[in-house]
């Protein structure tokens, strides 16, 4: 049963208590919280030894979105699925795009639309979507408010989407599977040094890639993205490390998405990402094995297209929010060569 508090969520799972303070268990941070105070994520707070989610149910901004845009190009492509953001993030991640809702303040909770589970799922239906998805900011800082929400999408038929940088704990993935379909994951780093500095702090890059494999495993349809900023997560060799690993640990079907780094006001001095290098890193993954390598924030790149890992045929074609399928038969095998290609319909 849910319950509410002046629209502040009392945590009475994922949490324990320990040295008098509280511990709690979604992020990998695994915040030690005392009496008064909040975790790193600003969003769970200790009063009288109980914890509370002040983001629980609290919207910054939802939209009716293509599947792509997530983005998931191997899953129910040319779908419609209802987005939901909220505010904060437990990364400080210096060239984040959505710095304004990822940045946590008191007062950005004045500017959110209070609604519940039942009512996301409703509007979703309304709307003709096809799933839901927990997206924009870091889904894990209102992790009770998603578990919630998945569980009753769940059970309308809609499939559920988390768009993560992949800090979550064990403990709460042991959850989330039983209620998730897909996660779109941003590897950002390959390195504790390059991790660190996309992160703004936070160099733990192996935690993400247990995350990868606990959901991969798990049956979760899982595409992986990497933003790639120069001079800070362009090196080849650590690419070529990060590409080996998906290959070797997720799967050569695994969808990996490189994405260019749009410059950003907190980050002046950081170039966008070369057109060419993106050339040099899908050479680079076609040769290690990958057979799905994307290319985003990039348009009028070919490679936003999908393609025959088997014969070359054309499977579907993307172009801004636009998708068609063309050489996709419906069964997920190419029309030309019958080969699999890998995609949930």
């Amino acid at each position: 049963m849910i319950s509410y508090m002046m629209n502040d969520f009392e945590v009475k799972d994922l949490v324990k208590m320990e040295r008098g303070s509280l511990r709690h268990l979604a992020c990998r941070r695994y915040c030690l919280i005392k009496e008064g105070q909040k975790g790193t994520c600003s969003v769970y707070e200790n009063r009288k030894g109980r914890l509370y989610s002040l983001g629980y149910g609290h919207v910054s901004s939802f939209a009716i979105d293509p599947i792509e845009k997530k983005p998931l190009y191997h899953f129910h492509p040319a779908s419609k699925v209802f987005s939901i953001g909220g505010v904060s993030c437990n990364f400080a991640c210096p060239g984040c795009q959505n710095s304004f809702i990822a940045h946590f303040r008191q007062t950005m909770l004045d500017y959110t639309r209070y609604l519940k589970p039942e009512q996301l799922v409703q509007m979703a239906q309304k709307a003709g979507c096809s799933g839901l998805a927990f997206t924009y900011n870091e889904p894990t800082v209102y992790a009770e408010y998603v578990l919630d929400t998945f569980q009753l999408a769940k059970a309308k038929d809609l499939y559920t989407v988390y768009v993560t940088n992949g800090y979550m704990a064990p403990e709460l993935l042991d959850k989330l599977i039983t209620v998730l379909d897909a996660a779109s994951i941003d590897i950002k780093a390959f390195s504790k040094t390059s991790m660190k500095k996309m992160t703004g702090g936070v160099s733990d890059f192996e935690g993400v890639l247990d995350t990868c494999m606990r959901l991969k495993k798990s049956g979760v349809h899982v595409e992986i993205v990497t933003n790639i900023m120069p001079s800070v997560n362009d090196d080849m060799s650590e690419l070529t490390s990060q590409s080996s690993w998906v290959c070797d640990n997720l799967g050569a079907e695994t969808p990996f998405h490189i994405t260019r780094y749009i410059p950003q006001p907190t980050l002046p001095n950081v170039p966008a990402t070369d057109y060419n290098f993106f050339d040099k890193v899908m050479a680079q993954n076609w040769r290690l094995g990958l057979k799905y390598t994307y290319v985003g924030n990039m348009p009028n790149h070919s490679a936003q297209n999908t393609f025959c890992a088997s014969c070359g045929n054309q499977l579907i074609g993307r172009f801004a929010q636009n998708t068609i399928i063309k050489g996709l038969a419906p069964d997920g095998t190419c029309r030309e060569c019958g080969q699999n290609a890998h995609f949930v319909l």
